[in-house]
């Protein structure tokens, strides 16, 4: 497959799927559901991770492709296959990643409004688990906490705590785009060369 029939197989319904998974951190951006750390390029890494993931995929289908091209018994048969069972294992880990992102999200990010005199501020901050010795005493609810702290999360929670849910929650947002890019542009692929022609919608 040359590249450019692998970017004709964008136009197949698996091409589609790719083009949606790897614009997903934008979406999710623009719905303000990525992680606030690090402010303002957790958005632009898994990005680059999303197209890393289409480049991998489309070397990924030549060298498959031509170990599928050699079966002749049973046992390569299942490595004729082994590009469907790639590509179906990664939407699966994909979609494993994303349960866990969102839960993960729903624990540690804290979002609060803020109302000034001409508009409204929504501020979202990633929390952690253990709060620092001098204010474990009066501990309240995370969003009184950061009320307290002027937002400033590092006065509240300890490093420690703060850096394992911060990367916690932006390594599985960039596995679940990366594992759903790289599954879906892989399955385009191969189907494409089954048909011999990505199927248009």
């Amino acid at each position: 497959m040359t590249f450019t029939h692998f970017i004709k197989t964008f136009r197949s319904m698996w091409g589609g799927a790719a083009a949606a998974a790897a614009a997903g951190p934008v979406i999710l951006w623009v719905s303000e559901l990525d992680p606030p750390w690090p402010p303002n390029n957790a958005t632009k890494v898994t990005t680059l991770f999303c197209a890393v993931a289409l480049i991998l995929a489309y070397v990924s289908s030549r060298t498959l492709k031509q170990v599928a091209g050699q079966t002749v018994s049973r046992r390569e048969l299942i490595k004729k296959k082994s590009p469907y069972i790639i590509g179906s294992a990664f939407l699966m880990i994909g979609l494993i990643f994303g349960i866990a992102y969102l839960w993960i999200y729903s624990k540690v990010v804290v979002t609060d409004t803020i109302h000034l005199q001409s508009r409204t501020v929504v501020i979202r901050k990633v929390v952690g688990t253990d709060t620092k010795a001098a204010i474990a005493a009066n501990a309240t609810s995370n969003i009184e906490l950061l009320q307290n702290a002027l937002y400033d999360e590092e006065k509240v929670w300890t490093a420690d705590s703060l850096l394992n849910a911060r990367m916690s929650l932006l390594t599985t947002f960039i596995f679940t785009f990366f594992s759903l890019t790289f599954g879906t542009a892989l399955l385009a692929s191969v189907s494409a060369d089954e048909s011999g022609k990505p199927k248009a919608f």
